[in-house]
């Protein structure tokens, strides 16, 4: 039996975009809530939280716009679509994200070398407006994350931001009962940590589709091993998979004929091969060059070197 273990789920709303102007008028709203609460309250955790959520609120838009242009139909200019507005959405705005984040840890550092009192008080009742606000965009994007690295990213933004409202107001309550003034800064580092780490997925994937990276780096051998089990074939080389965006699987792969056949003979072949490709990998375009003993070089993967 072939591997199943790259078979993607391809089956996703038929616009899985429809949240995304909701969200976006709750996160502007919050944002301008929080940052009056930060101002009046003192609390950097707070304006760090006002701060994601303006961030949010500029990637959703970025990922509604995306999300529109992506459905474009494929023209002569872009001849692949533009399927992948979505996946530069999703890297920029982990890029936005990040570079956030950074921010507000140098701001949180010098925070500690210099503490300032906090009004706790304020603090939590702004906190628990901005989480309100992040779970009810959170549940209008929740579908549709499952189906678009684009929705993925704001969804995942959203989460963050939820969860530092959370934080946020646990550390009030803290605050209040204690007043330990490096709760605050503590609060942005550590929500800043898990911000990072739920986006550095989703800015590794984005790259990997733009560098077209293959799904995974077994899927070639396992691609190979499946064609070359058909009768027919003798070798298979000059490999190439890559993914056009988060669901299109594409592949381009010579095959060495066992025997020389006539370009009508080979059309069975073609279409057994393709099966194969949809059925064990998930790759619907399959793009394949019938050959007899033609190629100097039977290497998988050949580096071609484009000369002026």
């Amino acid at each position: 039996m072939f591997s199943m273990g790259h078979a993607m789920n391809t089956a996703h709303e038929k616009d899985h975009h429809h949240g995304i102007p909701g969200a976006i008028a709750l996160n502007l709203g919050i944002t301008l809530m929080q940052v009056i609460g930060g101002i009046l309250s003192n609390s950097l955790a707070l304006l760090s939280d006002a701060l994601h959520n303006l961030g949010d609120s500029l990637s959703l838009v970025m990922a509604w716009f995306a999300g529109k242009v992506g459905r474009r139909a494929a023209d002569r200019r872009l001849t692949f679509g533009y399927g992948r507005a979505e996946v530069i959405a999703a890297l920029l705005n982990t890029l936005l994200l990040t570079g956030i984040t950074v921010f507000l840890f140098t701001e949180a550092i010098h925070r500690f070398s210099t503490p300032e009192a906090v009004r706790s008080d304020l603090v939590i009742v702004f906190a628990l407006a901005g989480l309100v606000a992040n779970v009810g965009g959170m549940l209008l994007l929740r579908k549709g994350s499952h189906a678009s690295i684009n929705v993925r990213a704001a969804y995942v933004h959203l989460l963050g931001d939820a969860l530092s409202s959370l934080a946020v107001i646990a550390g009030g309550i803290v605050m209040h009962f204690t007043e330990i003034p490096w709760i605050d800064p503590l609060l942005t580092l550590v929500i800043g940590a898990y911000i990072l780490y739920q986006a550095y997925p989703i800015l590794k994937e984005s790259i990997g589709i733009l560098m077209l990276s293959a799904p995974s780096h077994q899927i070639v051998d396992e691609v190979v091993q499946a064609l070359k089990r058909l009768p027919e074939i003798r070798d298979v080389h000059h490999v190439h998979i890559w993914r056009l965006d988060d669901h299109a699987i594409h592949l381009e792969a010579h095959l060495d004929l066992a025997e020389d056949l006539q370009v009508s003979q080979t059309a069975g072949l073609y279409d057994e091969a393709r099966r194969l490709m949809k059925e064990y990998f998930d790759i619907h375009h399959v793009t394949l060059q019938m050959e007899y003993d033609f190629c100097e070089s039977k290497e998988v993967i050949h580096q071609t070197t484009y000369k002026p």
